[in-house]
């Protein structure tokens, strides 16, 4: 699960990166093309507004913290004595719960930024995930979806 968390983690910055340089190469009338994007990705969207260093500093460790924090707590809950509630390992599937949070994070966190990209087939990818959310019980209101989505 580590290992997926860090794929999501690195393909999430990656998908942000093109966004970021998508909107560099509208905002100065650019076409977008590979050589544009690959000149923006590597040299001319590295400017104020657009792609900084240290605010990336700043946010991928605000991330590793949060993320390695909660993989930290999903270990130790996974090593706590087995105990079953209703034939159930408990301390097994409240561990998987919280990796399974930070995967469904990251993969909303993707999609919003596929839907920025102008990808239209994001949204569909959002509803799968909220329908198996919503499978599993969990119904997270469609004001919050939709204002996460419009803060991004």
């Amino acid at each position: 699960m580590t290992l997926l968390i860090a794929i999501l983690v690195f393909t999430d910055v990656l998908t942000k990166w093109f966004v970021i340089v998508d909107k560099y190469n509208r905002e100065h009338n650019l076409e977008c093309s590979f050589v544009n994007t690959f000149r923006g990705l590597f040299f001319r969207a590295w400017q104020d507004g657009y792609l900084e260093s240290r605010k990336f500093r700043e946010e991928i460790g605000k991330k590793s913290k949060a993320y390695g924090t909660a993989v930290v707590i999903a270990i130790a809950v996974y090593l706590f004595p087995d105990f079953k509630i209703n034939g159930i390992l408990a301390d097994e599937a409240l561990s998987f719960i919280i990796y399974l949070t930070v995967v469904v994070a990251e993969c909303f966190s993707i999609v919003e930024n596929l839907k920025e990209m102008g990808v239209k087939e994001a949204s569909f990818v959002r509803d799968g995930l909220l329908a198996v959310l919503r499978k599993f019980g969990v119904n997270p209101s469609q004001d919050s979806v939709e204002r996460k989505d419009d803060n991004k």
